[in-house]
């Protein structure tokens, strides 16, 4: 496997991590519990649920496309893990500005 091939492949892999990861706040964004064992996420934010799933699933697309066209993934993958990361930091800056709107108690742990 030549070294391009292998960076390719790497790349795809850390793509689908983060779909899996924004799929994953999607689902506890959306008031579903997932235990993991030692902890059970609860953090019902619709807010951030829906933009959350549609990045990830764009990573899903974007990463399956880079597996079918190896000759275009370096351009497919760039081009969503900005726009990705660009809507992530848009999101993240809105909430620590305070545009986060309450949608359940204030004590929101992982218990």
């Amino acid at each position: 496997m030549s070294s391009h091939r292998h960076a390719s492949r790497t790349a795809n892999l850390l793509i689908v991590v983060g779909a899996v990861t924004l799929l994953g706040a999607s689902t506890v964004h959306l008031g579903i519990a997932i235990p993991f064992g030692f902890a059970t996420p609860r953090d019902p934010f619709g807010g951030a649920a829906i933009p959350e799933a549609v990045l990830g699933v764009i990573l899903g697309v974007a990463a399956v496309t880079m597996l079918a066209s190896v000759r275009r993934a370096w351009t497919i993958g760039i081009a969503t893990t900005t726009f990705a990361i660009l809507v992530v930091l848009y999101g993240l800056s809105t909430t620590v500005r305070g545009g986060r709107i309450a949608t359940s108690s204030p004590t929101r742990c992982c218990c």
